[in-house]
């Protein structure tokens, strides 16, 4: 009587399993790596509350003191008595909460 046994098929099978989750993780995971990289190479520099206003958001720069800033989790740093903001962070903040009227 001949018998088979088939050794490593479970170790086979965990492998496979484990390369697939590594897998989806990856294809999940990298245009999140890739943004974090673009960002860190492409920084612009840190924007004053007029020059955001000026050129971001198009409004009085006193807007952003009696509107924006009171909304959550506006993005600004303090640096010394002023209020900085990072062009990204803002333009990112904007299309995150972006309303609509109908």
């Amino acid at each position: 009587m001949d018998v088979t046994v088939a050794l490593g098929d479970e170790d086979n099978e965990q492998e496979v399993l484990i390369n697939a989750i590594a897998d989806r993780l990856a294809k999940k995971m990298t245009p999140i790596i890739e943004k974090i990289i673009e960002e860190k190479l492409t920084r612009e520099r840190a924007m004053t509350q007029r020059e955001v206003a000026e050129q971001i958001l198009h409004c009085d720069p006193s807007t952003i003191t009696d509107y924006y800033l009171e909304q959550p989790g506006f993005p600004f740093f303090a640096k010394g008595t002023k209020k900085m903001f990072w062009p990204a962070a803002v333009r990112e903040w904007i299309n995150n909460n972006q309303q609509s009227l109908i």
